[in-house]
């Protein structure tokens, strides 16, 4: 897992190195993450803002008091993402 992780640094790192800035947050510290999660999971990194979606919604969903149609729009989400790992 060492050698995926360093190419998923790499990787990140050579998207913005040449542009002699970068948002280190947003361009590194929060892909890193989420990358490496997907890896280890097998969920390719086009389905990233699925996850990040499905993320946002089931911790919306337990956490927060919310109105009947956005419950129900967390509850599909969460839906979404269980018929996703189980295929």
């Amino acid at each position: 897992m060492n050698g995926e992780i360093y190419r998923i640094v790499n990787r990140l790192i050579d998207e913005f190195i040449n542009d002699g800035k970068a948002d280190i947050i947003a361009q590194f510290a929060d892909l890193l993450p989420l990358e490496i999660i997907l890896s280890l999971y097998g969920i390719p990194l086009t389905r990233m803002n699925d996850c990040k979606r499905w993320s946002v919604d089931m911790h919306t969903l337990i956490s927060a008091p919310l109105a009947p149609e956005r419950q129900i729009e967390c509850a599909q989400s969460y839906v979404a993402f269980q018929r996703y790992m189980v295929n």
